[in-house]
């Protein structure tokens, strides 16, 4: 929401503050000062009867043209300047020997990896190391590291200021493996051993694999899942996918309310009466395992 929020801000030629949670958006009827300016907030257009699922709303923001006079294209790739694709791969000579300076190619890169951060596409430490990684590679001789921080730590600065509070990415993703395995034609043809249990067959949900489930919005993606999932812990199949035992299943969500919830779980019909503690009639009950 914060993204979509700096989107049209951008588009619109407004505040970059907007990208962040805590920036409010003003009242109809209110007073905004700026500047020595003062300006009432007015609503320029109000259609009651239209409501916007998100999905639907982020597409129609993709598709907003920029207003006229406002441009989207970031400073470095201006036609005066060289394209980022250039200075990330170009090495640059101090003296001044080559088409820009190592302070202009490196505060071009610092400022690519700062917006990379800064939009949420990269989280800090890995925008570190592509600081680090261009000042090795390009700059000749390369930059002390403790010059680089202080350009880096600089141009965010400045960055935060005119564009607002960043998106920052959390470091919460698996660690990636050391090693990729890989395996012989020989040997996936020579190993004879039996192949793990589907957890939902056939060769729906595997052990290791994942599943994603999508569709348009308001199809009944959500009741499908709760129908299957319930389906699968009570050990039933569901539309010809059948599990191989009672599955153990977790389902996180943030939309539907408990109450409402709990309507759905008992609208399912299981085809046989479960005594379980806690249930009625057709059903599912926790215990179900």
């Amino acid at each position: 929401m914060c993204r979509l929020r700096g989107d049209i801000a951008a588009k619109a030629g407004g505040d970059m503050h907007f990208r962040s949670a805590h920036q409010p958006i003003r009242v109809a009827g209110s007073v905004y000062s700026k500047n020595g300016l003062k300006t009432q907030v007015r609503i320029v257009a109000l259609n009651p009867t239209l409501e916007r699922d998100l999905g639907e709303f982020i597409e129609a923001v993709a598709d907003m043209p920029p207003t006229p006079g406002i441009s989207l294209q970031p400073d470095f790739s201006y036609p005066d300047k060289p394209a980022m694709r250039e200075v990330l791969t170009t090495p640059v000579r101090e003296g001044a020997q080559d088409d820009w300076s190592r302070f202009e190619g490196a505060s071009a890169a610092i400022g690519h990896f700062i917006r990379m951060v800064h939009e949420g596409r990269m989280s800090k430490d890995e925008g570190w190391e592509g600081i680090c990684g261009y000042n090795a590679a390009m700059l000749r001789p390369a930059w002390p590291v403790e010059r680089l921080q202080r350009e880096s730590e600089r141009l965010w600065d400045l960055h935060v200021q005119k564009y607002g509070p960043p998106l920052i990415r959390l470091d919460s993703a698996a660690p990636a493996p050391d090693e990729m395995p890989a395996f012989t034609l020989g040997a996936l043809l020579d190993d004879v051993s039996p192949m793990p249990e589907d957890i939902i067959s056939p060769r729906v949900l595997t052990p290791g694999g994942l599943l994603v489930l999508g569709g348009a919005p308001k199809v009944g993606k959500s009741d499908l899942l709760i129908s299957w999932l319930v389906h699968m812990a009570a050990g039933v199949p569901f539309l010809g996918f059948t599990p191989p035992r009672p599955l153990r299943v977790f389902y996180l969500q943030a939309e539907i309310q408990y109450h409402y919830l709990r309507e759905r779980m008992k609208q399912i019909a299981l085809g046989f009466r479960h005594k379980g503690r806690g249930a009625r009639g057709e059903g599912f009950s926790p215990d179900a395992g």
